[in-house]
This record gives structure tokens, C-alpha cells and sequence, in this order.
């Protein structure tokens, strides 16, 4: 009888878009703005290592929000309850959300890009044949 544990060499990912929803889901169904702060954080938490995974998300979660926003309008109008609970996600997520915008910031600092010399460029700096470093001024 076959095995249903997957071969050691399978690659197994993890997507978060279901739990994402889900939160997105009970925000309007319950109108607790309590999960709408956590699916942001899940968001957020999933989208760290990779900088171009929030633009694919987000554009498979407008559909949901828009038809969800569009069934429950009364929803957005919770956000602005002053709960201590609501207040405290809140602020994890604004924070969760500040290091995410850090790092997407920070992670090409002393990257320095090479290309090859172009013969139409006139550099500031010395030409020859090897890559130069982009700092030069291209005129």
C-alpha cells in the first residue's frame, strides 16, 4: 500500500491567504475591528521576506473586501471604537506594518549595481572597458 507522507525531497509552502480572509471574513460578519488589525498583521508578518508578494495579495483581496464592504457597509464605522483591545491590535499592527515599510527601505543599502559600459554613455569618471559602478554621473 502506497505512502501518504510526501518524499522527503517535496517542498512544502505555506500560504497565508486563507487565514487572511478569514480574519477579513469575521471583521464583517462581526463587525469587530479586532480581526481586520490581525489579518493585517498575518499580512504584514507573511510579506516580510519577499518585497514583491504584497501587490499580488492585495490584488486578490480587493475583490473579497470590495464585495464584503459592499454586503456590510456598517463595518468600516467600528474602527473607530476606543476599546482597549482594539486600540492595542491597532497598535501592533501599525507597528508590524513600520517594520515591514523599514526593512523594504533598508534592503538595498550598500548594494552597489554594476553594468557593463555603454559606448554612447559619457561618464564623469574614468572610461575603459571594465563594469563601472553607477554612481557616475551618466550626461
Amino acid at each position: 500500500m502506497p505512502s501518504l507522507t510526501p518524499p522527503k525531497s517535496a517542498k512544502v509552502e505555506l500560504s497565508w491567504y486563507p487565514l487572511i480572509a478569514y480574519f477579513l471574513a469575521r471583521f464583517f460578519r462581526d463587525g469587530r475591528p479586532e480581526f481586520l488589525w490581525t489579518a493585517g498583521v498575518v499580512f504584514t508578518c507573511w510579506c516580510l521576506g519577499a518585497l514583491y508578494l504584497p501587490p499580488f495579495v492585495t490584488l486578490g483581496l480587493v475583490p473579497f473586501v470590495a464585495i464584503a464592504a459592499w454586503n456590510h457597509p456598517g463595518c468600516w464605522r467600528s474602527l473607530l471604537s476606543l476599546r482597549i483591545r482594539h486600540i492595542v491590535i491597532m497598535a501592533s499592527c501599525l507597528s508590524v506594518m513600520g517594520l515591514y515599510l523599514y526593512t523594504a527601505r533598508e534592503v538595498l543599502v550598500g548594494v552597489d549595481v554594476v553594468r557593463e559600459t555603454q559606448p554612447w554613455a559619457k561618464c564623469a569618471c574614468r572610461h575603459s572597458s571594465e563594469p563601472e559602478i553607477l554612481r557616475c554621473s551618466i550626461r
